[in-house]
């Protein structure tokens, strides 16, 4: 054939443009070979993908088992071509569809599952790419990425701390224990300490978890010893003593929740009875701690204890003033109650170690140039006595209301009579002086003096004075006020109830003396908790529940009842503190009770949040919340959280208060104050905390209305004809436009007609306080069970429903205002309490200066 024949026949034998060959046709290896311009030209050929829409796809290869989906994600010339699972794309997606393999279409690849995970994974503190799927039966399983190794993660790896075993944790991998770790509130309850992480499967049973290094430097966690969460009555020295020194001493800090200063040295007892030990933790200058027990006898009580066991050569001086410090604390209940109940005589009749427990208890610490001293019995007789080395010297014994540094005031007798005393004149006396004429002539506790009868005025003319049981200050019944009597001692308390004309003067206070009542107060309130069987506060009915409890509409009813706790138990002590009280105000109890049952009703709120929601083409069916069921979940796990530690900060204060001990010591007054005052200031911090989230929630709920409005604007620009009759539907633009119409659909959010307590689906902060929002198919219809469309209204119709998604949004406007007000008010109160108490502080401060410098 000659050349000119050869080049006319060559167009019809040159091969067919691949861009002619059927996608079966060609193998996923020769597709993925071909430039990247001819590949995108060939999916925009044969893609079976609406023109126009990102991604397109074809799928290459020669049968089920050979093919795969090529994916153009852009527009050529910029896009680029991704060999993908059919399924890539897809947000969310199951666990089945995540681990499909060959021969599956479906297939996914390690570097598909890779992508996957870091596009649309959590990234943890360690990290590490997480990402949840849900399988076919419901459970969540948690795949990941770290250091760019895909793995997934062990059984059990979702339970919440307080259903995951600790051996669980203890069995996984070191990276599932890191991040799972990283992934859950940790906090250090030693100071200085370790994270800790608490597990276990119901209160009581729960272990401590904490990260620790080890000879290689390497992060690892262990288990503190068995015992480690409870208190120290209720460990055994003998087990105790088997823990390593570490723990022994990290538990010893544990207790106080400020460290002690370099040199200082602290006491806890371990066990109770007689089967318990004081255990030393000291605290040397470099910083670095050491743990020693007391030596024999330092357990038995100052009333058995033989002196010359405290005084012997086995006892150091530090052991005795360590003894000292354990015992004063419990002065009260094996001495008598202060030196003005003692007379010189009963003194002198003590023990020589109860003499220096007594004397150690109400003095004050020794400072250079200033001695402890105390003086022992009243103004009739008295012993002034001093600790030296904790042994008891006596400096001098005075048995007359005279002594070297006063004289006796004008006008003093012990024989005139309270009638003919004029009440001036017995107040221009001093102390000392007065309560010695009140104890002669007080008749059931109490005396009156000055004039009385017609004409005469209490405070005025007269007074009845009543000395408290401490024999410390006198009392002015007639003028006593609610924040005085509160503050009395209950013996005190006791003796005004017998007292008829204090019964007088505080039913003119709104004070009463019956017990029973206040108590009544207190009962009434835990009726009016949530059943502990469960259930959610229902709206439709006034002061009414939605019950039993119904399992799919949150965590187990055992997490339901151990947070119910946490309200009954403030309840037990707001009605414990009762026990210490004769006179009780009923509108004080009555406003601590409120500030209880009010969080406990916003609690039962939140706790029906539900665990997920599904989506039905373009709707969301049971959808709470813009955001989903998330934050709802966060927001009732932080108030949860506050009420439990608000507890745990009350049980701490009424012991201070109660025993006057801080820190497993006696504390003094300025200490005293100073702990009383942090604990209110905890209290406001965790009631801020609550409030705020309680804040963010109902703003939370005005985005909501927010964007329902700006629909409902849309539409009403539209054209309803020339009479305004014609029906017009809302034109979602977005997956929020669709969030926002499922949160106002009644048939979509669920109601009882479909199987859901009233207002179960309601966003939680407008089922506590704002009224329903749904309308039921009106919005939307259901078309085929598994998508909803739009329902057109005339313009009056959109007009009311506009005007009142303007109402709410004014009312959820004023609830958020209310809110931020209540959350500055708090401020406000701490730091008021805390300029009070600081100004109490300064003041004792320099009274002591003053003392020092008079001594001096």
């Amino acid at each position: 054939m000659d050349p000119i024949s050869a080049r006319a026949l060559a167009p019809a034998m040159a091969a067919p443009s691949p861009l002619d060959r059927s996608p079966q046709d060609i193998s996923v290896e020769e597709f993925d070979s071909w430039p990247l311009a001819t590949k995108q030209a060939y999916i925009e050929n044969w893609s079976q993908d609406p023109a126009g829409s990102d991604p397109r796809s074809v799928l290459i290869g020669p049968g089920t088992n050979q093919s795969r989906y090529f994916f153009m994600i852009g527009t050529p010339p910029d896009a680029r071509v991704e060999q993908r699972p059919s399924t890539y794309f897809q947000v969310p997606i199951s666990h089945e569809q995540f681990m499909s393999h060959f021969p599956s279409e479906d297939a996914w690849t390690d570097a598909d599952r890779r992508d996957y995970i870091m596009a649309h994974g959590t990234v943890l503190a360690t990290g590490t790419r997480e990402l949840a799927l849900t399988k076919a039966d419901g459970r969540d399983v948690f795949v990941y990425v770290r250091d760019g190794v895909l793995g997934q993660r062990p059984d059990g790896y979702g339970l919440p701390t307080y259903t995951l075993r600790p051996d669980t944790f203890l069995s996984w991998s070191p990276v599932d224990q890191a991040d799972y770790f990283a992934s859950n509130a940790s906090f250090r309850d030693v100071p200085g300490g370790p994270l800790t992480l608490y597990l276990g499967n119901r209160v009581g049973q729960w272990r401590a978890v904490y990260m620790d290094r080890n000879a290689n430097n390497q992060t690892v966690f262990a288990l503190r010893p068995e015992g480690w969460m409870g208190a120290p009555s209720l460990l055994s020295p003998a087990v105790f003593d088997t823990w390593p020194e570490k723990q022994r001493i990290d538990y010893l800090r544990k207790q106080f929740t400020i460290e002690p200063s370099p040199g200082e040295r602290r006491t806890v007892e371990i066990g109770s009875g007689t089967a318990s030990a004081t255990y030393t933790l000291s605290r040397s200058a470099a910083g670095e701690y050491t743990a020693s027990k007391q030596p024999s006898g330092s357990g038995t009580s100052p009333g058995t204890l033989d002196p010359e066991i405290f005084y012997g050569p086995n006892w150091t001086e530090a052991d005795r003033l360590a003894y000292l410090d354990r015992w004063a604390g419990q002065a009260r209940s094996i001495l008598p109650y202060d030196p003005w109940n003692v007379t010189p005589a009963e003194f002198k009749a003590l023990n020589a170690v109860q003499q220096a427990i007594m004397v150690r208890h109400w003095s004050t610490d020794p400072v250079t140039g200033f001695r402890s001293t105390v003086e022992i019995g009243d103004a009739v007789g008295r012993l002034t006595v001093e600790l030296r080395a904790s042994r008891v010297a006596v400096l001098r014994e005075t048995n007359s209301l005279v002594t070297p540094d006063s004289s006796v005031p004008r006008g003093f007798s012990l024989s005139i009579q309270p009638r003919d005393l004029s009440l001036s004149l017995f107040q221009s006396w001093d102390s000392a002086y007065q309560k010695a004429y009140v104890a002669k002539f007080a008749r059931d506790g109490a005396v009156t003096i000055g004039q009385t009868g017609q004409g005469k005025r209490a405070g005025d003319d007269f007074l009845t004075f009543m000395r408290t049981n401490d024999r410390s200050r006198l009392l002015a019944i007639e003028t006593l006020d609610k924040r005085t009597i509160a503050g009395l001692a209950p013996a005190d308390q006791t003796a005004l109830a017998g007292n008829a004309i204090f019964r007088a003067a505080a039913a003119a206070q709104g004070l009463s003396t019956s017990r029973n009542d206040a108590k009544k107060l207190v009962d009434d309130a835990r009726a009016r908790l949530p059943p502990e069987n469960g259930g959610a506060r229902n709206p439709a009915v006034e002061g009414g529940w939605n019950g039993p409890y119904v399992s799919h509409m949150g965590p187990p009813l055992e997490e339901f009842q151990t947070e119910r706790a946490y309200f009954v138990k403030q309840l037990d002590l707001l009605e414990k503190a009762l026990d210490r009280q004769t006179v009780f105000s009923s509108s004080d109890l009555a406003d601590s009770i409120k500030l209880v049952t009010e969080r406990a009703d916003r609690w039962s709120t939140y706790w029906p949040v539900h665990n997920g929601y599904d989506k039905r083409g373009s709707a969301y069916v049971r959808l709470q919340s813009l955001g989903g069921p998330e934050g709802l979940h966060a927001a009732c796990k932080s108030l949860v959280d506050s009420e439990r530690r608000i507890l745990e900060n009350e049980e701490k204060r009424l012991d201070a208060a109660r025993s006057r001990r801080s820190d497993g010591r006696t504390a003094d007054l300025a200490t005293l104050i100073f702990e009383l005052q942090q604990s209110y200031n905890r209290k406001v911090e965790l009631r801020v905390a609550a409030e705020t989230v309680e804040l963010n929630q109902i703003n939370d709920l005005l985005k909501a209305y927010t964007v329902m409005q700006s629909l409902v604007n849309k539409t009403l620009g539209m054209n309803f004809g020339t009479d305004g009759k014609a029906n017009v539907a809302l034109a979602p633009a977005s997956d929020l436009d669709w969030r926002a119409i499922s949160l106002f659909d009644q048939w979509i959010g669920g109601d009882t007609t479909h199987g859901w307590p009233a207002g179960s689906f309601l966003h939680p902060a407008e089922r506590h306080k704002l009224s329903g929002r749904r309308e039921r198919d009106v919005l939307t219809t259901n078309t085929n069970g598994s998508d909803f469309s739009l329902v057109g209204q005339p313009q009056s119709f959109w007009n009311s429903y506009n005007s009142r998604l303007g109402s709410m949004v004014s009312t959820i406007n004023q609830e958020a205002q209310v809110k931020m007000n209540e959350v500055n008010s708090l401020d406000k109160q701490k730091n008021r309490h805390f300029e009070l108490a600081n100004n109490a502080l300064s003041k004792m401060s320099e009274l002591l200066q003053s003392i020092t410098r008079n001594v001096a």
